[in-house]
Protein backbone atom coordinates (compact mmCIF):
# COMPACT_ATOMS: atom_id res chain seq x y z
CA UNK A 1 0.00 0.00 0.00
CA UNK A 2 2.91 2.48 1.06
CA UNK A 3 4.60 2.00 -2.17
CA UNK A 4 1.50 2.33 -4.61
CA UNK A 5 0.85 6.19 -2.78
CA UNK A 6 4.54 6.87 -2.51
CA UNK A 7 4.69 5.89 -6.44
CA UNK A 8 1.73 8.76 -6.99
CA UNK A 9 2.64 11.01 -4.88
CA UNK A 10 6.25 11.33 -6.61
CA UNK A 11 4.78 11.31 -9.87
CA UNK A 12 1.78 13.95 -8.66
CA UNK A 13 4.78 16.25 -7.37
CA UNK A 14 6.74 15.59 -10.69
CA UNK A 15 3.85 16.55 -12.78
CA UNK A 16 3.12 19.68 -10.67
CA UNK A 17 6.76 21.38 -10.75
CA UNK A 18 6.68 20.51 -14.60
CA UNK A 19 3.08 22.04 -15.29
CA UNK A 20 5.28 25.31 -13.13
CA UNK A 21 7.64 25.99 -15.98
CA UNK A 22 6.56 25.69 -19.76
CA UNK A 23 9.28 24.45 -21.54
CA UNK A 24 10.80 25.77 -24.50
CA UNK A 25 8.64 25.58 -28.11
CA UNK A 26 5.32 25.22 -26.77
CA UNK A 27 3.32 27.85 -27.27
CA UNK A 28 0.11 29.04 -25.41
CA UNK A 29 -1.95 31.19 -27.75
CA UNK A 30 -5.32 32.76 -28.55
CA UNK A 31 -4.13 30.99 -32.16
CA UNK A 32 -7.13 27.97 -32.07
CA UNK A 33 -6.03 26.84 -35.52
CA UNK A 34 -2.18 25.71 -36.84
CA UNK A 35 -1.19 27.97 -40.16
CA UNK A 36 0.13 25.23 -41.83
CA UNK A 37 3.74 26.66 -41.68
CA UNK A 38 4.72 25.41 -38.62
CA UNK A 39 7.55 23.22 -40.36
CA UNK A 40 9.35 26.82 -40.86
CA UNK A 41 10.08 27.41 -37.12
CA UNK A 42 11.56 23.86 -36.10
CA UNK A 43 11.86 25.43 -32.63
CA UNK A 44 8.14 25.89 -31.97
CA UNK A 45 6.81 22.16 -31.33
CA UNK A 46 3.81 22.52 -30.08
CA UNK A 47 1.03 25.05 -29.82
CA UNK A 48 -1.84 25.29 -27.21
CA UNK A 49 -0.65 20.99 -26.87
CA UNK A 50 0.09 19.78 -22.75
CA UNK A 51 3.78 19.53 -22.00
CA UNK A 52 5.03 15.95 -21.87
CA UNK A 53 4.76 14.61 -18.63
CA UNK A 54 5.30 11.31 -16.93
CA UNK A 55 3.21 8.48 -18.08
CA UNK A 56 0.65 7.13 -15.45
CA UNK A 57 -3.08 6.49 -14.89
CA UNK A 58 -4.83 7.35 -11.94
CA UNK A 59 -7.42 4.52 -10.44
CA UNK A 60 -10.51 4.93 -7.60
CA UNK A 61 -9.12 2.34 -5.68
CA UNK A 62 -6.01 0.43 -4.52
CA UNK A 63 -7.14 -2.93 -6.02
CA UNK A 64 -7.35 -2.01 -9.35
CA UNK A 65 -4.19 0.08 -9.50
CA UNK A 66 -2.38 -3.15 -8.34
CA UNK A 67 -3.57 -4.71 -11.89
CA UNK A 68 -1.25 -1.73 -13.32
CA UNK A 69 -2.89 -1.74 -17.01
CA UNK A 70 -4.55 1.72 -17.74
CA UNK A 71 -7.97 -1.11 -18.77
CA UNK A 72 -8.34 -1.71 -15.41
CA UNK A 73 -9.11 2.14 -14.37
CA UNK A 74 -12.52 3.25 -14.52
CA UNK A 75 -10.97 6.82 -15.33
CA UNK A 76 -9.50 5.17 -18.85
CA UNK A 77 -11.07 5.60 -22.35
CA UNK A 78 -9.55 4.07 -25.10
CA UNK A 79 -9.87 6.17 -27.81
CA UNK A 80 -9.32 3.56 -30.63
CA UNK A 81 -12.13 2.38 -32.66
CA UNK A 82 -14.25 4.46 -35.91
CA UNK A 83 -13.28 7.76 -36.53
CA UNK A 84 -14.13 9.77 -39.25
CA UNK A 85 -11.21 10.67 -41.68
CA UNK A 86 -10.32 13.17 -44.22
CA UNK A 87 -6.89 13.08 -46.29
CA UNK A 88 -5.13 15.45 -48.72
CA UNK A 89 -2.25 15.52 -50.27
CA UNK A 90 -0.56 18.79 -49.54
CA UNK A 91 -1.31 21.04 -46.68
CA UNK A 92 -3.19 23.94 -48.94
CA UNK A 93 -5.58 21.52 -49.72
CA UNK A 94 -6.53 20.42 -46.00
CA UNK A 95 -10.18 21.62 -43.71
CA UNK A 96 -8.33 24.22 -41.63
CA UNK A 97 -11.57 24.94 -38.96
CA UNK A 98 -12.41 20.86 -39.24
CA UNK A 99 -12.11 20.93 -34.82
CA UNK A 100 -14.91 23.38 -34.54
CA UNK A 101 -18.10 21.39 -33.74
CA UNK A 102 -20.49 22.72 -36.29
CA UNK A 103 -17.67 21.53 -39.19
CA UNK A 104 -19.85 18.93 -41.00
CA UNK A 105 -17.72 15.89 -41.35
CA UNK A 106 -20.50 13.79 -43.00
CA UNK A 107 -18.61 13.01 -46.31
CA UNK A 108 -15.69 11.95 -45.14
CA UNK A 109 -14.87 8.41 -44.94
CA UNK A 110 -14.81 6.11 -41.29
CA UNK A 111 -11.87 4.34 -40.62
CA UNK A 112 -10.41 2.28 -38.39
CA UNK A 113 -8.01 4.15 -35.53
CA UNK A 114 -5.03 3.10 -35.15
CA UNK A 115 -4.31 3.03 -38.97
CA UNK A 116 -1.85 3.64 -41.21
CA UNK A 117 -3.40 5.35 -43.87
CA UNK A 118 -1.16 4.88 -46.79
CA UNK A 119 -1.54 1.21 -46.34
CA UNK A 120 -5.59 1.69 -45.23
CA UNK A 121 -6.07 3.32 -48.38
CA UNK A 122 -5.23 0.45 -50.82
CA UNK A 123 -8.45 -0.29 -52.70
CA UNK A 124 -9.00 -4.02 -53.54
CA UNK A 125 -8.38 -3.18 -57.36
CA UNK A 126 -4.69 -1.63 -56.25
CA UNK A 127 -5.57 2.00 -56.76
CA UNK A 128 -4.50 4.25 -53.53
CA UNK A 129 -6.81 6.24 -51.83
CA UNK A 130 -4.58 8.03 -49.28
CA UNK A 131 -1.34 8.32 -51.30
CA UNK A 132 1.46 5.88 -51.65
CA UNK A 133 3.17 3.69 -49.07
CA UNK A 134 6.96 5.03 -48.92
CA UNK A 135 9.06 2.39 -47.39
CA UNK A 136 12.19 2.79 -45.45
CA UNK A 137 14.44 2.09 -48.59
CA UNK A 138 12.96 4.70 -50.56
CA UNK A 139 14.31 8.09 -51.20
CA UNK A 140 13.14 10.78 -48.26
CA UNK A 141 10.96 13.73 -49.66
CA UNK A 142 13.95 16.13 -49.16
CA UNK A 143 15.90 17.07 -51.87
CA UNK A 144 19.53 17.86 -50.70
CA UNK A 145 23.20 18.08 -52.23
CA UNK A 146 25.97 17.19 -50.06
CA UNK A 147 27.53 20.89 -49.83
CA UNK A 148 28.18 23.53 -47.28
CA UNK A 149 25.24 25.92 -47.10
CA UNK A 150 23.15 23.60 -48.83
CA UNK A 151 20.05 23.74 -46.42
CA UNK A 152 19.77 27.61 -47.04
CA UNK A 153 17.72 26.89 -50.07
CA UNK A 154 15.22 24.79 -47.61
CA UNK A 155 13.99 21.22 -47.55
CA UNK A 156 10.83 21.54 -49.35
CA UNK A 157 11.87 22.49 -52.53
CA UNK A 158 10.16 20.12 -55.74
CA UNK A 159 12.10 16.93 -55.64
CA UNK A 160 12.87 15.26 -59.01
CA UNK A 161 9.87 14.37 -61.18
CA UNK A 162 10.89 10.38 -60.76
CA UNK A 163 10.63 10.23 -57.20
CA UNK A 164 7.50 8.71 -55.94
CA UNK A 165 6.56 11.52 -53.09
CA UNK A 166 6.75 13.51 -56.32
CA UNK A 167 3.02 14.55 -55.96
CA UNK A 168 2.16 14.13 -52.60
CA UNK A 169 5.36 15.34 -50.50
CA UNK A 170 3.50 16.65 -47.38
CA UNK A 171 0.22 14.69 -47.19
CA UNK A 172 -2.56 15.67 -43.92
CA UNK A 173 -4.66 13.56 -42.32
CA UNK A 174 -7.55 14.67 -40.24
CA UNK A 175 -8.93 13.07 -37.91
CA UNK A 176 -13.00 13.79 -35.96
CA UNK A 177 -14.88 11.76 -33.18
CA UNK A 178 -16.87 13.06 -31.09
CA UNK A 179 -17.06 11.23 -27.34
CA UNK A 180 -18.53 12.42 -24.16
CA UNK A 181 -16.38 12.28 -20.97
CA UNK A 182 -18.50 11.07 -17.71
CA UNK A 183 -19.21 13.51 -15.44
CA UNK A 184 -16.97 12.44 -12.68
CA UNK A 185 -14.04 13.07 -15.36
CA UNK A 186 -14.80 16.77 -15.94
CA UNK A 187 -12.55 17.08 -12.39
CA UNK A 188 -9.22 15.96 -14.19
CA UNK A 189 -9.18 12.16 -13.41
CA UNK A 190 -9.20 11.30 -17.10
CA UNK A 191 -5.55 11.40 -18.61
Amino acid sequence: MKNIYLISFLLMTLTSNAQEKILEGFTYAETVSPTGKEWEAPGQVALNKEQPHAWFFTFSDSENARRVLPEYSSYYKSLNGTWNFNWVGNPDERPVEFYQPSFDVSNWDTVSVPMQWNVAGIQKDGSLKYGIPIYANQPVIFQHKVEVGDWKGGVMRTPPQDWVTYKHRNEVGSYRRTFTIPEDGKNGKYI
